[in-house]
């Protein structure tokens, strides 16, 4: 069984009828810039942004415990298969609606044991 394509359908229909957990997102990334001979920036790097469903919850106890913890702080859940490509801590993700909309920086990584979520300690900024 797909855990992580059943866990994306499954947000998908609690989005759709506007009352689940999962909202909808933007993971905001940018290209690598395109360096001449002489290490000078000759294309900067492009935005790229990327649709998503995400989970905004409290940190838990291991999150708190991280260094660089602040007050303000959510863990952010971004369901895998609702995201085209991977993601890395030079990210921003942009919640779209709510009370938790804006936009927040990766402050830390990890993906679930079984793949279906990203993890991310959010900072709004």
């Amino acid at each position: 069984m797909d855990w992580s394509g059943a866990f994306a359908d499954m947000a998908a229909a609690f989005v759709d009828g506007g009352n689940g957990p999962f909202v909808s997102a933007t993971v905001l990334t940018k290209t690598a810039p395109v360096y001449d001979d002489g290490g000078d920036i000759v294309t900067p790097g492009t935005p790229v942004e990327r649709a998503c469903l995400a989970q905004i919850d409290l940190c838990g106890e291991a999150m708190r415990g991280e260094d660089g913890y602040a007050d303000g702080d959510v863990q952010i859940i971004i369901l895998c298969d609702t995201l085209n490509g991977s993601m890395d801590s030079d990210a921003r993700v942009r919640i779209d609606a709510g009370p938790f909309a804006g936009t927040w920086t990766v402050q830390s990584l990890s993906r679930d044991p079984v793949a279906v979520g990203w993890s991310i300690r959010g900072r709004r900024g």
